[in-house]
């Protein structure tokens, strides 16, 4: 049986409830499952700064969900809650200079879709990334996702 995160916050009267929570690999590589244990087949091979969605927990497992919507179990030891991560949901995304296309590709021009980023700074419409090398780049905001915490609240 797994366990479901849920955290309750009161406030004002209102109830919220925190259901799932952001986590990136912290790993160079981590090895993702289609169940909580070393004996359960491997489902993915991500690289350092993939994204998820954390679900639920199983001892030393989390459940958790990718950029397309299906879900792995990863070891708790992999992964981190303390920064945030984006990984690129389109085919590819241009790498800029700056937050805008008025600035130039980086040298690395662009990324394809799956690749992972730790998530730096912010726009409106752009996000600021760093890659595995520690090269920093910004790419529009529509071409990234970034798992966001579930709130439910109730009065």
């Amino acid at each position: 049986m797994s366990l479901f995160f849920q955290k309750a916050l009161l406030i004002g009267g209102v109830v919220f409830t925190v259901s799932s929570w952001s986590a990136c690999v912290e790993k160079s590589k981590a090895n993702l499952r289609k169940g909580p244990g070393v004996r359960y087949k491997k489902s993915w091979l991500v690289s350092k700064y993939m994204p998820f969605r954390e679900v639920s927990k199983k001892g030393a497992w989390r459940k958790v969900i990718d950029v397309d919507g299906e879900d792995h179990w990863v070891h708790r030891s992999l992964i981190t809650k303390s920064m945030s991560c984006v990984v690129v949901k389109s085919y590819f995304a241009y790498l800029r200079s700056g937050p805008g296309e008025k600035f130039s590709k980086t040298s690395t021009a662009l990324a394809e879709k799956y690749t992972p980023f730790k998530k730096v700074g912010e726009t409106t419409y752009w996000v600021q990334v760093e890659d595995s090398l520690k090269q920093r780049h910004w790419i529009f905001r529509k071409h990234l996702w970034e798992p966001t915490k579930t709130v439910h609240t109730s009065f």
